[in-house]
């Protein structure tokens, strides 16, 4: 009785009420700020996460000392080679490729997506009196969307019993601040479809004339890209001439990692 008595009395009481309304309000609060925090780092790890490393991509340059790209991207988990040297950054949403000289400067670097929601681009031209840039966004544009730019200048195809690469080549001279750009289809990266049946096993019928390259090159979204510093080429690389080489041996790279050595990885 006495208890009914007094929450009557607080029932009445403008103090009771007040502090019962403040206690509600703070655990209102505290519900929304709990709620709050979890989406934002939600946001964070995810979309904002990816958001800073597509920043971080589209700042990378040929040409700097491969330092710079450590303070950005960690320790590289791979290291191959003696005086030109390649050095692959792992990351959930891609591969990172820096082939150096012997004094650690980066003579290309190229990236390679490893999941389809991951799309870094990179903007080329315009090179020429027609004034047409392209944008190439890995995972999503195909090798004939760049027909509408230009052709490329060089065209590498390698399948093998358990490995494929190919490989087209892009050089504007003076326009194109004498880089070369490389798009790639990597095993090692996100496909979207397999089309490998369409490229053939001779590399020297790898031509732009060549029917199975053009449904090929229709069909096949490039997952990686490559570029020089000025005045680089193939040779430059030690990539000779774009075969697939074993990295015990030291005999060169490819553009992007290995699969033979990633795929430990998976």
């Amino acid at each position: 009785m006495k208890l009914q008595i007094f929450a009557d009395k607080l029932k009445k009481s403008p103090i009771a009420l007040l502090v019962a309304t403040i206690l509600f309000l703070f655990s209102t609060f505290i519900t929304i700020s709990q709620g709050f925090t979890v989406v934002r780092d939600y946001y964070v790890s995810t979309i904002g996460y990816k958001k800073e490393l597509l920043k971080q991509i589209s700042g990378l340059n040929a040409g700097v000392h491969i330092d710079n790209f450590k303070n950005i991207f960690g320790t590289p988990l791979f290291v191959n080679g003696t005086l030109i040297k390649e050095y692959i950054f792992v990351n959930n949403y891609f591969y990172l490729q820096a082939i150096t000289d012997s004094s650690g400067t980066i003579l290309a670097y190229s990236i390679t997506i490893r999941e389809k929601n991951f799309n870094p681009q990179i903007d080329l031209g315009p090179y020429t009196s027609n004034n047409i840039s392209k944008k190439i966004i890995l995972g999503e544009t195909t090798y004939l969307g760049l027909a509408d730019f230009s052709d490329p200048n060089e065209i590498f195809s390698y399948v093998g019993a358990h490995n494929y690469h190919y490989t087209e080549g892009y050089y504007f001279g003076n326009p194109g601040k004498y880089q070369t750009f490389f798009f790639s289809t990597n095993e090692s990266g996100y496909n979207k479809e397999d089309h490998t049946d369409l490229l053939p096993l001779n590399s020297n019928d790898a031509t732009i004339s060549n029917s199975k390259i053009k449904e090929f090159r229709s069909e096949e979204t490039i997952n990686t890209y490559t570029v020089t510093a000025p005045l680089v080429d193939k040779e430059d690389l030690n990539l000779r001439g774009y075969i697939f080489y074993n990295y015990d041996n030291d005999d060169g790279f490819l553009l992007g990692p290995s699969y033979n050595q990633v795929r430990v990885l998976d």
